[in-house]
Parts: structure tokens; C-alpha cells; sequence
């Protein structure tokens, strides 16, 4: 476990303050711009990325089985009512639409791509049929506009599971849990006592997002587990991407994990490596406050990327 002094400052999310002057950056523009949109790095091998229109961030599609995920993880069950108004071009339904996977629960699950450019349908009969039809209906993108597109990555349900989970999903439980443990977290800076309730949170809903993103930062935090706390992050932010702590622990989590391999005697990692931790801490951060400008803790999460910014700059 790493003796971080640091850490309890820049965990804190209740730290109120005057709010640093922030501009906002490309990263959470160009995102929503392209939200929904398949893109190929036109600079690379033609390397093709889905943006989610929810999530915001770029999943990568190296092949059908990838683009299978993509259709099973993110796509959205509709009607059959829906569906028939979809095929008949009704326009409100399909902007709502546009750019997500749509599935049609009560027939088999069949999967369909709404086109953001022009709303055209797409059947997307398996993975195979569905890479090739995405690369076919995809955007052009240079490699530096790709950068300000953050990565996302596909975590599944099993890869964090936590041992002795509940077949049955207890909802309010787990939200019961997740509380004892924030209000422990926020008072006491307990993280031993608060990582048992989030622990116990997952067991008893492991789609909890609020816990997962909790429970995979301790885990990263204060046990150095930084693969295993970015599955925890990724999957609270698939679940729920409304849920601004998410992306905010993660870009912190990276801040830490370039600390500790920066500190590390001789350091564990190379100098292009660390520079590359710190512009994804300072990109997550910049992410979080142009996304969730009326958030309640917007102070804080300024504050934090004002600070990030000054201290990488005076390296």
C-alpha cells in the first residue's frame, strides 16, 4: 500500500472554493459533436472507433467480435411500436435515436445502427455484418483530432464481480451501503472502513454505479491497483454515464499513477509515459468540468484541474 501524502488533498470532493477560470476545451466539444459517429484513423491503418452517444468516449472495433460487444453491452431494447415508427422515418423518434444501437427485445434482439448523418437504418445481422457496415458508414479522422476524443473501455459485468455477490439484486440495500460508506469517506477519511460498504454495495448490486466508481478508486488510490480501479471507472461510467465522479476519480487516479511510477527509485517508467498519464489526468478533469457544468461540486472539480494544470506546468 503507498504512503501518498497527497492523496486525502486531491480526493476530497468537499472542498469549497472560488471557482478557477476555465475554458472550454476540445475535449468534451469534439466528443459531442461526433457523438454517435463510427470514425477510422485516416493518418493510421484505418483503425475504426464507435463514440458512444451517452458516454462520450471512443470504443475501439478491431473486428466483428469487438463490433458483437458494441451491439450486446450499448445497444437500447425498443418496442416494437418504436420499432415500426422507426421504419416509418418518424423524425422526432429517430433524432432521439441517432447514433445508437438500437435492439428490438421482442424480435430475437435484432440490432439496428441509426446513422447520425443522415438517420438511414441499418440491420446489423452479426458482428461481422456490423463491422463491415460501420466501417462502411464511417467518418474520416485525423490523429490529432482523434486525441481530444477520450478512450473508453469496454468492461464487462464479470470483470467486476466481487466475491460472494447476491444472485439476487437488493437495489435499496445497496444504495444503503454505498452511503454508510460515503458518509464515513467524507467525515472521517476512513477508506479502510468506507472500502467495506462499497465492497458490500457491489455484492448486493455490482451495477451500482456510485460504488463501482468509488470502490475501483480506493483500489487504485491506496492499493496501487491501477488496472483493476480503471475497469472499476470504465464500468460505473458504461452503467451510468450521468455520473460526473466517475470520469473525475479517473483522472485523478491517473494523476496518482504517474506519482508513483514518476517516484519510484529509479523511476518505473519512462518520461514519455508519465507526460502521457498527465495529459489524460488533465484531459479527464477537463472532460468532467465542461460536461457537468452545473454540478454541484463544479468548484471542486475546477479547482482540482486548475491545480493539476499549475503543477504539471511548473515540472
Amino acid at each position: 500500500m503507498a504512503n501518498k501524502t497527497l492523496i486525502l488533498f486531491t480526493v476530497s470532493i468537499w472542498l469549497w472554493s472560488a471557482s478557477p477560470a476555465h475554458a472550454a476545451g476540445q475535449v468534451f466539444t469534439l466528443s459531442n459533436r461526433l457523438a454517435g459517429q463510427i470514425l477510422l484513423q485516416t493518418e493510421q491503418r484505418g483503425e475504426a472507433w464507435y463514440v458512444h452517444p451517452y458516454t462520450l468516449l471512443r470504443y475501439y472495433l478491431p473486428d466483428g467480435a469487438a463490433a458483437y460487444d458494441m451491439m450486446r453491452y450499448f445497444g437500447l431494447g425498443i418496442s416494437e411500436d418504436d420499432y415500426a415508427k422507426v421504419e416509418k422515418g418518424d423524425k422526432n423518434l429517430l433524432n432521439t435515436l441517432k447514433g445508437k444501437i438500437i435492439l428490438r427485445v421482442h424480435k430475437n434482439g435484432e440490432a439496428y445502427y441509426i446513422k447520425p448523418q443522415d438517420l438511414s437504418v441499418h440491420y446489423l445481422q452479426n458482428g461481422e455484418k456490423a463491422y463491415e457496415l460501420m466501417r462502411e458508414h464511417s467518418l474520416g479522422i485525423t490523429d490529432d483530432d482523434l486525441e481530444d476524443i477520450l478512450i473508453g473501455r469496454l468492461t464487462r459485468r464479470t470483470e467486476t464481480l466481487l466475491p460472494g455477490t447476491c444472485e439476487t439484486v437488493n437495489t435499496q440495500l445497496s444504495q444503503n451501503n454505498y452511503w454508510k460508506g460515503f458518509n464515513i469517506w467524507t467525515k472521517t477519511k476512513n477508506f479502510l472502513e468506507a472500502e467495506k460498504y462499497y465492497a458490500e454495495s457491489l455484492r448486493l448490486d455490482p451495477d451500482y454505479a456510485p460504488a463501482l466508481s468509488s470502490y475501483g478508486f480506493i483500489r487504485a488510490a491506496f492499493y496501487d491497483e491501477y488496472e483493476t480501479g480503471e475497469k472499476f471507472l470504465n464500468r460505473a461510467m458504461q452503467i451510468d454515464p450521468e455520473w460526473a465522479y466517475a470520469p473525475f476519480n479517473l483522472g485523478i487516479m491517473y494523476d496518482l499513477e504517474q506519482l508513483y511510477f514518476g517516484l519510484s527509485n529509479p523511476p518505473a517508467k519512462n518520461e514519455e509515459w508519465l507526460k502521457k498519464r498527465q495529459a489524460y489526468a488533465v484531459k479527464w478533469l477537463e472532460f468532467t468540468v465542461d460536461r457537468f457544468p452545473e454540478h454541484p461540486d463544479i468548484y471542486h472539480f475546477k479547482k482540482q484541474l486548475s491545480e493539476m494544470e499549475d503543477y504539471y506546468r511548473k515540472q
